[in-house]
């Protein structure tokens, strides 16, 4: 229960925070705005959102938001606070506990009176534990070895919905409220996505004990869903895009097709349920089409309010249950290991050969370097590339040939200078066909090096050469006379000398 707000409300904000963080159009009711975002069902940090509130104070503990809401329900402190007067109020918590803290002192998820109408639960104590828990587990059981983290969050189109939803219901108080929320949602309305990563990063960071950051190569993906609304969603979307619209040819919507499909495919071989989907009209071709949100957003404003009223309400659809989380994935960005390799069999091909399915050596050199060090560095998928090729029955001597693995997403990347040599020397004891020297990590960027090396690298052949007939001493010298001809002209015609000894990469 919100305690008696006696204090200015500067104080309950560090004395640094305003409650509205743009210009208020002081011709809206917003008492009434207030009353309606509660009536409908908005949990208190989306009434505040949809106030068009600053997201420092959005993101206050539970306690403090939910007192926020209480004491603004006050006609006359909303007015004063609207205009920016001062007024009586102090920290209705009078903790010094952070979000963070309270979550950690929590060992049980916060109990909440309803399920958030518009946010689905997103934004309430009870989802954040549960989801900020999921992580850790799923982090702990892939094993990744990571100093920072990044996360980000895919929300069900329900959220666009029913936020729009809210908009309608507000739009009968006053006409203002259209151009106040509806054409201007980037600008002045805290979105969901933002604000979860406010609260739940924190969070996160005392879970997995590690600092968030925006550009980290650990990169967590939680998938949200909902399938409560999935038919009035078909249902509206459809509706909007029957609407008359621009000529699109046959042949763009098959190319959008082809890649509808493509992008469906690669959800499903991931596992990820597949987004909500919609058809297009046109000369018999139905392509499905992934709806984002800012698309479905700018649709549903197109979307007459009466008969979006028709479709949906916020006021009578209430969610049946909070948001689940589809699926979490872990990524981390690509790590490279570069060196060079010997081959001494006439027996081995480079890369597995397989011809119709059936695979026709045992092994090749790719599978022989690679395997020992995707075992240590446990990425998904291992690819290998090198300065060029040879043929199976041909061998590679001399400094060896330049080659360079990708690890896609490693469990391990810390890799010191030992435990690379350790590696090199494991692979060059496990057999004698198959020699690995300067093994080493390199950047992304030092990869392209190995394709400038097909061009300019300097490769030396040896041949054993057979004839019918007799050759004599002097017959060997004019071969060798004419050939060294043949070298200089070339070297003359492209105005470079030889280098013997130029570097390859890595």
């Amino acid at each position: 229960m919100a305690a008696p707000l006696t204090q200015n409300m500067a104080l309950l904000l560090n004395n640094k925070m305003q409650l509205f963080s743009g210009k208020v159009d002081k011709t809206i009711p917003w008492h009434s705005v207030l009353e309606t975002l509660c009536q409908v069902g908005c949990c208190s940090r989306c009434v505040l959102r949809l106030l068009g509130a600053n997201i420092d104070i959005i993101c206050k503990p539970t306690e403090v938001v939910d007192a926020i809401v209480d004491n603004l329900k006050s006609e006359q402190l909303l007015l004063n606070v609207i205009e920016g007067c001062t007024s009586q109020i102090e920290d209705p918590c009078n903790s010094e506990l952070s979000h963070t803290e309270q979550y950690a002192a929590s060992e049980e998820p916060l109990a909440h009176p309803e399920i958030c109408v518009t946010c689905i639960g997103l934004l309430q104590d009870y989802h954040n534990k549960r989801c900020i828990d999921q992580i850790r587990q799923k982090v702990e059981k892939e094993q990744f070895e990571y100093d920072s983290f990044r996360c980000s969050i895919y929300l069900p189109l329900s959220v666009v919905l029913r936020e729009h939803a809210v908009f309608v219901e507000l739009a009968k108080l006053h006409p203002n409220i259209r151009g106040e929320y509806m054409s201007q949602q980037g600008s002045k309305i805290v979105s969901v996505k933002e604000v979860w990563k406010r609260l739940s990063g924190p969070a996160i960071e005392c879970q997995l004990r590690a600092p968030f950051k925006a550009f980290s190569p650990f990169e967590i993906e939680i998938m949200h869903v909902l399938t409560q609304d999935k038919q009035v969603l078909s249902q509206v979307i459809s509706e909007v895009k029957d609407a008359p619209k621009k000529h699109r040819s046959r042949t763009a919507l098959k190319r959008e097709h082809v890649k509808q499909q493509r992008e469906t495919l690669r959800l499903e071989k991931d596992g990820v349920e597949v987004p909500d989907q919609l058809s297009i009209d046109g000369k018999g071709v139905a392509p499905p089409i992934k709806m984002g949100p800012q698309e479905l957003r700018k649709l549903l404003i197109n979307l007459p309010d009466a008969r979006f009223s028709e479709l949906f309400q916020a006021t009578t659809t209430k969610p049946t249950s909070g948001c689940d989380i589809g699926t979490i994935k872990c990524n981390y960005t690509s790590l490279y290991l570069a060196g060079r390799y010997n081959k001494y069999s006439r027996m081995l091909c480079q890369t597995p050969w397989i011809i119709d399915g059936e695979k026709k050596m045992n092994t090749s050199v790719e599978e022989i370097i690679t395997q020992p060090l995707n075992c240590m560095i446990r990425g998904d998928e291992t690819r290998f590339a090198s300065s060029g090729r040879e043929d199976v029955d041909v061998r590679t001597l001399g400094n060896g040939r330049p080659f360079v693995i990708e690890f896609i997403n490693p469990r391990r990347h810390k890799l010191g200078l030992e435990a690379v040599a350790k590696l090199q020397q494991e692979i060059n004891s496990s057999t004698k066909d198959v020699k690995v020297n300067d093994l080493q990590v390199v950047e992304k960027e030092k990869t392209r090096l190995l394709k400038d090396g097909e061009e300019n690298k300097t490769k030396r052949y040896f041949a054993l050469c057979w004839s019918s007939s007799y050759l004599t001493a002097d017959m060997l010298q004019q071969l060798d006379a004419k050939m060294a001809t043949i070298t200089h002209k070339k070297e003359i015609g492209s105005g470079n000398e030889v280098d013997a000894h130029r570097q390859a990469p890595f």
